[in-house]
């Protein structure tokens, strides 16, 4: 939202980094489906969680970012809702985010990740005053 000389995004690009923006679901981008109308079919077309978007859509981003470049690891900053569905997934699949994610920085996070098994997530923990 802010211009492009004061977007952090923007200024990741101008100092050489590959950046790469995600649309979540249940925002006016994410209205397609096989078989489901957003406004027709809205209780299943809506019907997903924290969980899912966690277990199946980050880690299909960020295994996409991860084959299109090549890179074993990929850093991902996440903010508010982004931060929460890093935090599950880091608890539910810690050796798939150690894996594939060499960093991982929590912008206004909405919670905190207490029972991380993460080695990532356990690193830092100590360090910014979580444990």
């Amino acid at each position: 939202m802010n211009t492009a000389d004061r977007s952090m995004a923007f200024q990741a690009v101008n100092d050489g980094y590959d950046v790469w923006c995600a649309n979540l679901r249940g925002n006016k981008y994410s209205r397609n489906h096989e078989r489901l109308c957003p406004d027709e079919d809205a209780k299943q077309f809506f019907d997903y969680s924290f969980a899912e978007m966690a277990i199946y859509d980050v880690t299909a981003m960020i295994d996409y970012v991860k084959s299109v470049t090549g890179a074993p690891k990929v850093a991902y900053i996440g903010h508010s809702m982004g931060t929460t569905i890093m935090f599950y997934l880091s608890v539910k699949n810690p050796e798939w985010v150690d894996r594939s994610v060499s960093v991982f920085v929590a912008l206004a996070p909405i919670t905190l990740p207490v029972n991380s098994r993460c080695p990532l997530i356990k690193s830092l923990a100590p360090q910014i005053g979580l444990f």
